[in-house]
């Protein structure tokens, strides 16, 4: 309550419908609700706000005083965050739109198809140069065949290891494209994603990652904002007459930090 006096606490299981149980025993406009960003705050952060709950979502890289703490246990934590909330304190996350959300994450495991094939092809390139044979372009890794394979390793538990390295290639490749597709054709319906397109430089994949990414532009209350969002502002360090650029300039702008003003 306002003189943080614990009103009530427990522990329940993960399940939507047993929260909103236990919660329905108070009245709905009296409470707002805190969650930490974890991996997995999609069902609940969704579900409270379906049933009319104030729900603030806070994020997790800048919750220092929990991160910080000596003692750090679940009870401690959910004590913190009350009391951060009342406080005004929460450092706020944005709550991204639930109708573009699975777009946005097929995005990103796009991204993570990318970097698993790139892994292969570094890991053939590597076992050819290990064993004497020229260094093998990621050109020339696409035309390949099970005859060039054969020319190059010409040890018989060489070649299962580039075959294999070879059919995850090109069953990752083929992964991307059909995410790729599915990602396209669900842009091309939006405005914004088009304009993007007009933009020199900027092709399909880009203008897809820029505007999903983004989600509300309205979050952000000015372009410098939008632009350390990005991550084109590096961050600052000083201390008396040392200014050091660069700290922490990935992590500490994942999503919104701020509380933006909608324009």
């Amino acid at each position: 309550d306002e003189n943080k006096k614990n009103i009530t606490e427990f522990s329940i299981t993960n399940d939507l419908k047993s929260i909103l149980k236990k919660l329905n025993f108070y009245h709905k406009h009296e409470i707002h609700c805190v969650v930490e960003s974890s991996q997995t705050w999609y069902w609940l952060v969704d579900g409270l706000t379906e049933a009319s709950y104030n729900v603030t979502l806070a994020h997790t890289f800048k919750l220092a005083m929990i991160k910080s703490a000596k003692v750090k246990t679940d009870r401690r934590d959910a004590k913190i965050l009350a009391e951060m909330l009342l406080g005004g304190f929460i450092p706020e996350a944005y709550i991204y739109p639930k109708s573009n959300r699975n777009i946005r994450d097929l995005i990103r495991y796009r991204v993570q198809l990318v970097r698993k094939r790139a892994e292969e092809y570094v890991d053939l390139h590597m076992l050819s140069t290990r064993h004497g044979w020229k260094a093998i372009s990621r050109n020339e890794i696409k035309d390949f065949g099970d005859d060039d394979l054969k020319h190059i390793f010409q040890n018989e538990h060489l070649l299962v290891h580039a075959k294999q390295d070879l059919e995850r290639i090109a069953l990752l490749t083929s992964q991307i494209e059909m995410v790729e597709q599915n990602i396209i054709a669900a842009a091309e319906e939006q405005s914004e994603f088009n304009a993007l397109m007009e933009i020199p430089g900027i092709g399909t994949t880009l203008a897809a990652t820029i505007f999903y990414e983004t989600g509300d532009i309205h979050r952000f209350d000015s372009i410098k904002r939008f632009s350390s969002y990005c991550r084109v502002v590096p961050g600052v360090a000083q201390s008396g007459t040392i200014n050091r650029r660069g700290r922490g300039s990935k992590q500490v702008l994942q999503e919104s930090l701020w509380t933006p003003k909608l324009g």
